[in-house]
This record gives structure tokens, sequence and C-alpha cells, in this order.
């Protein structure tokens, strides 16, 4: 425990501490010794609970040594804002700054207020100098995708503002035969290079500039392939009109002087049927696995369903007086006499019922029922009447009647469950008839007041 104590050169002022705690009577420090001595049986509680009590010391004191550091430090860095009654100003393009103040009046609680102190701002030389940075930096925006204002083609961009300064940017004179107010260029109106002026209003506080530069528009030059495209369906159109008393639509086999050749687009489906028919086989063994699982659900269910029946009839019957066998026989016989649709668990019976017949040992006959049946609640049974068999038991009656109750109180739960579910899935289609019914009834009542 010694070993890992927090920063061990503080361990001879807490045991010091922890002796004066014990002289001013301070016990359980930090926890009962009770405690400690359930947690280390064979240890020496008494020096785990100084132990702890010099563990928890230290870990108050690293506590407190920090806040004050860290109280320290966050004033150092808190520097006063207010000196000789003033606050200090940001330069220029630093922008403006915010002050929490409290207002102190004689006699009256301090108010808080918020001091907003803008930026210095821009004079003389320096504030042209401003201006043709911000312009220079305007004209770069502007520009946006496109290489230089001697060939524009793609949309500018009409910024209302410059990044970092408190310039706000207007443009008062757009000519809107070539751009839309999106900066957009009107392709219609290029249909070939054309010089056009920009006007921006720059506004600085009180200050404005207007700057003007002029920027050449070119039409947008198409990419090859939608150039091809566009002359080669012109040369159809063209074909289309020129054969129209013709029974034969001549393909072009040049544009602009290069070649072309046609061909139909393959409309062969064998490939995609053939891999169709490849996924189909590939999903049979997985769909028949799923269908066989299925199967064997619905039996296990239908089985569990049948099961309190069975074991209430063979509990009667043993205790009106009858072998396990004969019981068994019973019960098969009825079934049998019954003659509907068939049922696992009584089929089971019937093999099982055939194979004492035949000279199977009973023990076995019984084991081998529960096995096939594969269902723990058969498989008990099974077990429970060899069992029986081998050993004796004298009171299987109440064994078995306890089985009986235990399964009416499974089918009870399982007709709970099924309920349950089956609640669940009516909850979707009893909403859609709800909304339904809404509708049916607001519909005519809304159309009612527009009328």
């Amino acid at each position: 425990m010694k070993k890992d104590f927090p920063l061990p050169f503080l361990r001879p002022v807490c045991e010091r501490i922890v002796k004066l705690l014990k002289r001013f009577g301070v016990k359980d420090f930090p926890v009962k010794r009770e405690s400690l001595e359930r947690l280390d049986v064979n240890g020496d509680a008494d020096e785990a609970q100084e132990e702890q009590a010099c563990r928890t010391v230290a870990f108050m004191m690293i506590i407190a040594f920090a806040a004050i550091l860290i109280a320290a430090a966050v004033r150092a860095g808190h520097a006063a804002v207010i000196s000789e009654g003033r606050l200090a100003r940001k330069g220029a393009g630093e922008g403006s700054s915010g002050y929490e103040l409290e207002v102190v009046r004689e006699g009256e609680e301090p108010e808080q207020i918020t001091v907003n102190v803008s930026e210095q701002r821009y004079e003389g030389a320096e504030l042209e100098r401003f201006f043709e940075a911000a312009y220079l930096k305007l004209e770069k925006k502007v520009l946006a995708g496109n290489v230089s204002a001697e060939e524009v083609s793609e949309r500018l961009d009409f910024v209302d503002g410059i990044e970092g300064t408190p310039i706000k940017v207007t443009w008062p004179d757009i000519d809107s035969t070539y751009f839309y107010k999106s900066g957009a260029i009107v392709s219609e109106a290029v249909t070939e290079p054309v010089i056009v002026s920009l006007t921006a209003r720059l506004e600085y506080y009180d200050e404005v500039r207007l700057y003007s530069f002029p920027v050449r528009l070119v039409k947008k030059s198409e990419e090859t392939g939608a150039a091809f495209v566009r002359k080669l369906n012109e040369l159809l159109k063209k074909e289309d009109t020129e054969s129209a008393d013709s029974p034969w639509f001549n393909l072009p086999t040049a544009v602009e002087g290069e070649d072309i050749g046609w061909s139909e687009k393959d409309r062969d489906k064998c490939p995609w049927i053939l891999l169709l028919g490849l996924g189909g086989i590939a999903a049979v063994i997985p769909a028949m696995r799923s269908d066989i699982a299925g199967k064997e659900k619905k039996r296990e269910q239908e089985m569990m369903r049948d099961y309190p029946d069975i074991i209430t009839k063979f509990v009667l019957l043993v205790t009106a007086g009858m072998t396990c066998r004969g019981a068994w026989e019973k019960i098969c016989g009825d079934y049998a006499d019954k003659a509907g649709r068939k049922r696992y668990a009584y089929e089971e019976m019937l093999r099982s019922a055939r194979e004492m017949r035949f000279g199977v040992s009973e023990a076995k006959v019984y084991e081998d029922f529960g096995k096939r049946c594969g269902v723990p609640a058969y498989r008990k049974l099974g077990v429970l009447l060899a069992n029986n068999l081998k050993r004796g038991s004298r009171d299987l009656t109440g064994v078995l009647e306890q089985e009986a109750s235990e399964a009416l109180e499974g089918r009870t739960a399982e007709v709970r469950r099924q309920a349950g579910e089956a609640g669940t899935k009516l909850l979707l289609p009893m909403f859609g008839m709800l909304c339904l019914v809404f509708a049916i009834i607001m519909v005519p009542a809304f159309l009612s007041f527009g009328g």
C-alpha cells in the first residue's frame, strides 16, 4: 500500500496531520475500521485505517495546491482592463472589444453592463493604403472561378464585404444586360467578347470610396464531348428532314471531318438471365434451410401446446391405478380413435408404443422418445419414466403432478406472450384506421371552410 503513495515526500506531513486529528478525537477517518476489517480479513485494520487516512490527506493537499496554483495563474493572466478610468482600444483591423464591467454608485448596488469599444480607425495616408489593399482583395474575390479579368466566362461573386475588415461593399451599377443579380452571366447576351465595367462602393465607417474595374466577358466554351454531340444532333436532324420521303434514314459517317461508326446498343439479356439463374441456385440451399428451420420451430411450438394435455392425462391415468405403459397406450389409443390432424407429440408416442409391442425395453423406449422429441419438457418426461423403471420411485405421481402444474403455467404464460405480440402487431393497422377516420372527418370540414 505504501509503495503507491501519492507524492511520497508528503507522507511525513500527512502522518503528522493524522496524529493531530486523533488527538482532537476525530475517529473513523476517512472510513470505519470495521469496513476495512471486513475487506481484509487477515490484515491489520488499524494500520489499514491509518494508511487510508494518510492517502486521503495527501489527495486533499494535492487538490488544494492545484486549486491555488490555477487560481493564481488565472489572476495573473487577467490583467486589469481599466487604467486611470480608461479602456484599451484595439488597433485598426483587429476588431471591436467587449468589456464586462460594473457601475458603482454611492448608496446603490453595483450594476453589470457591457461596454463595446470599436477598433481604432485608419486616417490619412494609412486610410488610403487600407482602401487600396481592400480593393486588391475585392478584385480577386469577385473573379471567383475565373482565371483573370481578361477572360471571364464563369459566374462572378458580388460580395457584400471583405473578409478580415469592417468594410461594407455594394454594387450600385450592375449591368442587367450581362449579369443576373446572383452574379451569373447572361450567356445569350455574350455572343462575342465584350468589355463591361464594374463599380464597387466601399464603405468604412464614414469614409466611402468608389472603384471601377473592367472585365472582358467571353462566351463559355463547350467541352469537346458536348460540342461533338451538338454537331451530331444537327446532322441527324438535317438527315431526318431531307430523307422524310425515303424508307431509309442514312446515319452520318463523319462529323466535321472525323470518321464515326455506328453499332446497336447491346440488348442481349442472356448474361443477366444466367446471373439471375446462378443467384437463384445459390439461394436454394439457404431457402430450404430456412424453411426447415421454420417447420421445426412450428413443430416445437405445437408439441409445447400439447404437452400440458398429455402430462395431465398421464397423471390422471397413473393416479387411477394404471401402469405407465398402460397409461401410455391408453393415450395413444384415444388419439388414434379420433383420426384427426396428425400432431407431432402423439405421433412420437405412437411410435414408442409400437416399439414396446415389438419387444424393445420400456425404459429405452421412454429415453429414445425424449431424445427424438428434442424438446426439454419431453426429454425430462422420458428421463422420469425411465428412471422410475430402472431405480423405482415412490413419489412418481407427485413429480408428475408438479410437472403438469408447471406445464399449465407455462402454457398460460405463452398464451399471454402471444396475445401481447398480436396486440403489438395490431397497433399499426389501428393507427392507420384512426388516421383514415380523421381524414374522413376533417377533409370535408376544411373544404366547407374553404367554400
